[in-house]
């Protein structure tokens, strides 16, 4: 259904066609989402009613640091008791237990207020998209109730594991995994991006309660485990590979063309700048009347109705005949369409998102899905043997069917499919050192948004990495977590950036 849409508009196709008219196409996908299977019915009216967060807990990636025990863990687990909380949680397990993605609950909410009850309209539990509808206007009224959701579960998660829950943990991470599968699913970009970004901290997340037991009382088993494992399973409602793109930003662009031009002709000088204006100052009204004067000056420069139905077609193509290239086609190096884009194509460079994004975040995910199956796989091995396997391809086929393919190793030739790279410190790296040199732990210098710390690894201990962005083997010494390509920097997913870091601000009193 979302290829249809995006292929619309690699073909040129922007109409006269009314504002109701786009919307509608926005909204059909929506559409083959049964009424009894739409978890937005079922979470959004909790959403509605949960209450915000302690203040401390806003700061970007608090919730999934904050240990139990810690100085404000007790105001922290008193919000995630709280009812409304708690009745949150139930209903987002309610929703994400259909493995198979065919008959699984879907966000089917529509875009402005047709079809969305009074109650959600009242609640600000939808989006907005002004008056006459525009969805190059939207606000997505239920993101900042989406944001305390995030750091309710990164709470409750904290709170079931220190109760010696670690397995109810990690199925509750699973469950909101699937929540952001299901807002990958929405036609917008920011819908596509939040959802990403939740699979992304939580398939870390689980990796880090799976270490924290592992350093712990190892109440995990290896069958739950194994039972997680094949939930995540990429044939089952994760599945990446089924990802489209988003359409409705390319639709939102045809919707912005049709208002602010002269079929055949022109832009229309009474409709140019003021359109503009309302998108570019959503969130500030009182610089309306400025914003209007700014576009108006500009609208003479603009291409013709003929040139920027041609732009959009090309920048639209660009990405969906890219989506389903492998990331390491040699087309992939290439810019964007997008990033070409003029100060006299604003009709597209100010409505559409940069889609392009959504493809780095992609890979980042699909490598932490890819690293999550396998890490917990060489746990369960370690928990039934007592010790870490020898080689990655011990796991297989008892705990996980088969190995999948580093995401970003570049070796495929001959269908070639290389796994994430695994060692032992000192049991496996006996060879790095000189005769008369004892073996050490493994040293790693971590690169994060928020700081660069040291950490060792001993046999205790397994390393397993992906080969990152720069797509060559450099045994996990450096590590950022990221697509870009950096020298001599690898991917990590076991242990967990997450946990080493936690580690780090305990031991330096940056968290107590």
């Amino acid at each position: 259904m979302r290829a249809a849409l995006c292929a619309a508009v690699a073909a040129g196709g922007v109409g006269a066609a009314s504002a109701d008219e786009f919307v509608d196409r926005a909204n059909e996908p929506y559409k083959a989402i049964r009424a009894e299977l739409r978890s937005d019915t079922i979470l959004l009216p909790l959403l509605a009613k949960v209450e915000a967060p302690p203040k401390f807990l806003e700061a970007a990636g608090r919730a999934r640091l904050l240990p139990a025990g810690s100085s404000q863990w007790s105001e922290a687990e008193a919000w995630a008791l709280g009812e409304s909380q708690q009745a949150l949680l139930k209903a987002i397990h309610q929703v994400t237990q259909e493995e198979d993605y065919r008959v699984a609950f879907g966000f089917g909410q529509n875009y402005g207020t047709q079809g969305v009850p009074v109650a959600q309209i009242r609640d600000k539990m939808y989006t907005e998209l002004g008056d006459p509808p525009l969805l190059a206007a939207k606000k997505f009224l239920w993101g900042e109730a989406l944001q305390r959701a995030s750091v309710l579960v990164q709470v409750e998660a904290t709170r079931l594991a220190a109760a010696g829950k670690p397995a109810d943990a990690i199925d509750l991470l699973v469950d909101w995994t699937f929540v952001g599968r299901q807002l990958a699913d929405r036609e917008f970009a920011h819908e596509m991006r939040f959802g990403l970004g939740i699979m992304l901290v939580s398939l870390e997340r689980i990796r880090d309660i799976a270490y924290e037991d592992s350093r712990g009382s190892a109440q995990l088993s290896a069958d739950r485990l194994k039972a997680v494992i094949d939930r995540l399973d990429e044939k089952k409602f994760i599945g990446l590979s089924r990802l489209t793109l988003p359409g409705a930003d390319l639709i939102a662009a045809e919707q912005v063309i049709a208002r602010v031009y002269v079929e055949r002709n022109g832009v229309n000088k009474a409709t140019f700048g003021q359109t503009l204006a309302r998108l570019k100052s959503s969130n500030r009204p009182l610089r309306l009347l400025g914003e209007a004067a700014k576009w108006d000056a500009i609208a003479d420069r603009q291409q013709n109705w003929f040139d920027i139905k041609e732009t959009l077609s090309r920048v639209g193509n660009d990405w969906t005949s890219r989506w389903t290239l492998e990331w390491f086609d040699p087309r992939m190096s290439q810019a964007f369409e997008y990033g070409k884009l003029g100060s006299n194509a604003s009709a597209v460079r100010e409505v559409v998102a940069d889609l392009g994004e959504l493809f780095d975040l992609r890979q980042v995910v699909w490598a932490e899905a890819v690293g999550t199956r396998h890490a917990l796989a060489l746990y369960c091995a370690k928990l039934d043997g007592g010790q870490w396997p020898p080689t990655l391809a011990s796991v297989r086929p008892i705990w996980i069917a088969q190995l999948e393919a580093d995401p970003f190793n570049p070796r495929r030739e001959r269908g070639a499919k290389p796994p994430l790279e695994y060692f032992v410190p000192i049991r496996d790296t006996k060879s790095q050192f000189g005769e008369r040199e004892d073996p050490r732990p493994h040293e790693m210098s971590i690169v994060t948004p928020e700081s660069n710390f040291s950490r060792r690894i001993g046999e205790d201990q397994c390393v397993l990495y992906s080969v990152g962005g720069n797509g060559g083997k450099d045994w996990a010494r450096r590590i950022q977590n990221s697509s870009s390509n950096v020298a001599n920097a690898d991917y990590l997913i076991w242990p967990p950036v997450l946990s080493l870091q936690r580690q780090h601000l305990v031991e330096s009193g940056q968290l107590k």
